[in-house]
């Protein structure tokens, strides 16, 4: 199958979870963690009126200093809403995620029937015959934090850089991955203490890949391993990170 044959509605996530507008973010989470997902539509009555994701609460409640339990998911989440047919192809998916910077909801009509992330973009990449080169997409600069660091430390560093994971240290070498979904799964969720280590709410084992895999083969090993970020090793020593999005924007530029 091509990827300018492959349409939105072979690859997209048909069961969209979704959260009323009235309720709190502590709420939102506790569903977050329970259907195992990194975003919930925001609904109010049928509509779709926002996306609330792992970097919304990142970046617009940690850092913000608010609490959970007393914020409204409509304080947090995104509010663009991107509508997208069911019938478009795969390369245009990835052009107008790329563009617009967000999840897209696919609608029959006036009807929510999926929604595509960069996950199942990725996915769909790893089962189709085409390759593209990824070295500009790759973020060169590679953040790291040793393992006796606290959380509290984690989450300032990944709102002050504005990124999305940190390489976890232990005597200097790379032992784990501190994600938004570890914060929203180990930390916000469970309200964990923040002056706990980040190393022992940190991702392992630690999947890594040569530099110089093209976007299929980072795809199917993403796809293969359940994870959204691949450090790119030379000689042993990570040199960058390309993560989904950054696949999904090397393959629209293609």
């Amino acid at each position: 199958m091509q990827a300018s044959l492959a349409s939105v509605k072979d690859f997209m996530t048909k069961r969209v979870e979704t959260i009323p507008h009235n309720v709190t973010v502590g709420e939102a989470l506790r569903k977050m963690v329970e259907k195992d997902v990194g975003s919930l539509v925001v609904t109010s009555g049928v509509d779709p009126i926002g996306v609330l994701s792992e970097r919304d609460l990142v970046s617009r409640l940690m850092a913000r200093n608010k609490v959970p339990e007393n914020t409204n998911v409509t304080e947090v989440m995104s509010g663009e809403i991107v509508k997208f047919s069911p019938d478009e192809s795969l390369r245009e998916a990835a052009r107008t995620m790329n563009t617009k910077r967000n999840r897209l909801l696919v609608f029959d009509e006036d009807r929510m029937i999926g929604i595509v992330t960069a996950t199942d973009i990725v996915r769909a990449l790893q089962e189709v015959p085409v390759s593209f080169d990824i070295d500009r997409a790759i973020m060169k600069s590679v953040y790291t934090l040793k393992a006796e660091s606290t959380l509290q430390q984690a989450v300032e560093v990944m709102t002050q850089l504005r990124i999305g994971s940190l390489i976890i240290t232990v005597d200097d070498e790379p032992n784990g991955m501190f994600t938004e979904w570890d914060l929203v799964r180990n930390v916000l969720a469970p309200h964990l203490d923040l002056n706990q280590p980040v190393g022992g709410q940190a991702s392992r084992p630690l999947i890594t890949a040569e530099e110089g895999i093209n976007g299929k083969e980072a795809a199917e090993i993403m796809t293969v391993n359940g994870i959204k970020r691949l450090p790119l090793t030379r000689d042993e020593a990570i040199v960058g990170i390309i993560t989904a999005r950054d696949l999904v924007e090397a393959f629209a530029n293609s």
